[in-house]
């Protein structure tokens, strides 16, 4: 059974690694994730959910097709709409996207800083929180009460199957 207590302790990892925020996908199913953790600008969030912008996101294209991490100014010539630079108007101006998948669920997720490019090593523990986090949650229906009240008091707006 999954260890509750260590979701928390990988999502303030995340919320401090991450200060303009991150959206995390675990468990794709199709196109369609059992639990999606965001923390970006609610009116980002808004703007790329009313204009569909998933559909020519490079970060999700790339995601779906790769494991590891990719720094979005490696997507930028991919951008063809301009997602990248839109989300840097919100102050998303710099970001990773890590992709880690199981035979049986893919997990994306991309975290967003105001001030400069992730390390190397940012990267590579950004990553490994995004598998012990996409461990921590396979075979979850859904979070309890607590945990869901713990992550809303990080700021983290939480879906999930049912909510």
């Amino acid at each position: 059974m999954p260890n509750k207590d260590n979701i928390l302790i990988e999502m303030q990892k995340l919320s401090d690694a991450a200060p303009a925020g991150f959206a995390l996908a675990f468990h794709i199913q199709y196109t369609r994730p059992t639990f999606l953790f965001q923390t970006y600008p609610a009116a980002w969030i808004s703007e790329y959910s009313e204009k569909g912008m998933v559909m020519s996101d490079p970060t999700v294209h790339w995601g779906f097709e790769n494991d590891g991490f990719k720094r979005w100014s490696d997507l930028a010539d991919q951008d063809s709409i301009g997602v990248l630079t839109q989300a840097a108007t919100y102050g998303l101006a710099f970001g990773v996207t890590c992709a880690y998948g199981r035979d049986e669920s893919r997990s994306m997720c991309s975290f967003a800083r105001t001030d400069r490019e992730f390390t190397d090593d940012e990267c590579v523990a950004l990553l490994g929180c995004v598998q012990s986090l996409h461990d921590a949650t396979l075979g979850l229906e859904t979070l309890d009460g607590p945990l869901l009240k713990a992550l809303q008091e990080l700021g983290v707006i939480v879906s999930q199957p049912g909510g």
